[in-house]
């Protein structure tokens, strides 16, 4: 979804300066003649802050006061039972946002108005502002409604939460149950969609928007974006985080992903998941019905950036215990999808070199679907067996007529490295011809029959059927010319895949040099070379295998033997082009 410029700006205000080191924060706020606010001067907004349950106070919460227009207000902490006394100047209006101490993201927010209020009152009179679950599902419709008379909106969503409304009780309801788990649990996660916001559009700590050199205090991904042709940066590429290379772009806030499902189903939140969806027994109907009503367009908007400066650098602050994929595009080159997949982080660690280029996509977008098992792994191996390729490029009058295989004597495997070379001069060839074409089904196409395909490459609207024919011309020549010179036979290397196989004694967790493996699989086009494979002198085994199918994983059976321990058979599945790690521990 992609939200108007004043919308995003609101919905940044709940929470975008959360991110801020809080210790610089005075505890303050200044009259617009830069003097100190006062009870005198200004209105005092008195609240409570709670996590939905009946007697359930956040005490030591922080709290900020934001105006609509992004402007920082008033900060206050809560007390004991959960109160607080902020100081807002009359005649504005914007959230205020809560969070439980130590942490970041996990607030909470409601909608304030001092409009038509005067110096030295107390709002609201006779009681507190509540801030809670129930009023963070009310504060983000307002936020994205962006109604002409906020107040007047608020008070008539809470009137209609109080009748029982069913396109606005069942998401409040969910969200009740949902944030005290994840508060004692202490998963400092967006709760609700201003993190997202601010992470995917605000220069700032936050860690997004359009500035290369931003981060966020909890970490995140950052990395160049490239076209791998002799380091040409694709400026302003538009960056996304998605869970999965075709999947949605990533929205940060977990009740997007409770309202979405009627359900917990995030990955990193699997620690509270069956406790929350036990709760919610029964109710999933009525929540994703009630979301589709009151949220047509989703929850939020997504993790996104632009990759700026010399090198096209992004920055996204991708949720910690989350594994998925950085996609980029050129600005005007929606289809031209280059992906990188991302390895879940830890809290406050960022990931860093995390490049999107075409031979990144050629792991992410082919091989990482389909083996889905211990990416970073398979991940970490094939960068390796690429490491030190060069992409040349030959140009003729401003125009590429020749792509170049560099430094092959440096790559650690010389066919996987060819496969990457192959991705690259596909890529570069669209890019550098302003040609908007699905850049990840012809790569695939690509890779499973080893030429470019000019019939395929036309079927996009944004592509002729000339240069089409340009493109796979000049891709074929320079791949077929860089395989005869390699040494590489194209439809060999496309159908060779690798296993090696670490083999440790249980306890002491030694190598076992001398170690037999041996291969066993159903499918019969499948050749080793060296099958039975012994352990080198570090204990370890490499298994190459030919005839292994391009388009699908197949599984393959694994027995480890050695002197004084018993066998252990493992199973796993194996894909062309892919080097897979199989430690085997053998226990005495």
């Amino acid at each position: 979804m992609k939200l108007s410029r004043m919308s995003r700006v609101v919905l940044r205000s709940i929470q975008g300066l959360l991110v801020l080191t809080l210790g610089s924060c005075s505890g303050g706020s200044e009259s617009g003649a830069g003097q100190p606010l006062t009870s005198a001067t200004a209105v005092t907004i008195a609240g409570k802050v709670d996590d939905g349950a009946p007697t359930s106070p956040l005490v030591n919460a922080t709290c900020h006061f934001v105006e609509s227009n992004g402007t920082q207000g008033a900060q206050a902490s809560t007390d004991r039972n959960g109160e607080f006394h902020l100081l807002v100047l009359p005649e504005r209006q914007g959230f205020l946002s809560c969070t439980p101490p130590g942490m970041l993201h996990l607030a909470l927010s409601t909608f304030v108005s001092t409009m038509g209020k005067v110096a030295g009152e107390t709002i609201p009179a006779g009681r507190l502002e509540e801030v809670s679950p129930r009023t963070t599902v009310i504060a983000t419709l307002i936020a994205q409604e962006q109604p002409t008379n906020a107040p007047a909106r608020k008070d008539a969503l809470l009137a209609a939460l109080a009748a029982g409304d069913p396109t606005l009780t069942p998401l409040v309801d969910a969200a009740v149950v949902l944030f005290p788990p994840l508060q004692a649990a202490g998963m400092d996660v967006n709760f609700e969609t201003a993190a997202a916001d601010s992470a995917s559009e605000a220069p700032s700590a936050s860690g997004g928007g359009t500035e290369a050199t931003a981060s966020s205090p909890d970490g995140g991904a950052s990395g160049a974006v490239s076209d791998g042709a002799e380091a040409s940066p694709v400026p302003n590429a538009v960056c996304t985080f998605a869970l999965q290379v075709d999947g949605e772009a990533f929205v940060a806030s977990v009740l997007q992903d409770l309202f979405a499902h009627g359900r917990v189903t995030r990955p990193d939140l699997q620690r509270i998941a069956g406790q929350v969806n036990q709760a919610l027994a029964g109710r999933t109907q009525a929540i994703t019905t009630a979301f589709a009503t009151r949220f047509p367009t989703g929850f939020g908007s997504p993790l996104q950036t632009v990759a700026t400066g010399a090198d096209a650098t992004y920055f996204l602050a991708v949720p910690a215990g989350l594994e998925g994929f950085v996609r980029c595009h050129p600005p005007a080159q929606d289809d031209l999808i280059l992906a990188t997949f991302v390895r879940a982080r830890q809290a406050g660690e960022p990931l860093t070199g995390q490049d999107v280029t075409p031979a990144a996509t050629m792991f992410s977008a082919h091989l990482a679907p389909t083996l889905l098992e211990d990416l970073p792994t398979t991940q970490a191996n094939y960068l390796a067996d690429i490491a030190g390729l060069q992409v040349g490029v030959v140009q003729s009058n401003g125009t590429i007529s020749r792509f170049n295989m560099l430094n092959v004597d440096k790559v650690r495997d010389v066919g996987v490295s060819w496969v990457a070379f192959a991705a690259t001069s596909l890529y570069a060839s669209l890019l550098k011809g302003a040609l908007n074409a699905d850049y990840l089904t012809a790569m695939q196409g690509l890779v499973v029959r080893g030429t470019v395909d000019p019939a395929q490459l036309a079927q996009h609207p944004g592509v002729s059927s000339q240069q089409a024919q340009a493109v796979a011309d000049l891709v074929n020549v320079s791949i077929n010319d860089a395989a005869r010179q390699v040494g590489a036979v194209p439809q060999v290397v496309l159908s060779t895949a690798h296993i090696i196989v670490p083999v440790t004694a249980q306890g002491s967790g030694a190598s076992l040099p001398g170690a037999t493996v041996v291969l066993q699989s159903s499918t019969s086009t499948l050749q080793c070379s060296n099958c039975p494979a012994v352990t080198n002198q570090n204990g370890v085994a490499t298994l190459t295998l030919a005839g292994v199918p391009r388009d699908q994983a197949v599984t393959v059976t694994l027995t480890a033997s050695s002197p004084r321990f018993a066998a252990k058979t493992v199973t796993t599945a194996i894909l062309a082009v892919a080097t897979v790690s199989v430690p085997i521990t053998l226990s005495p």
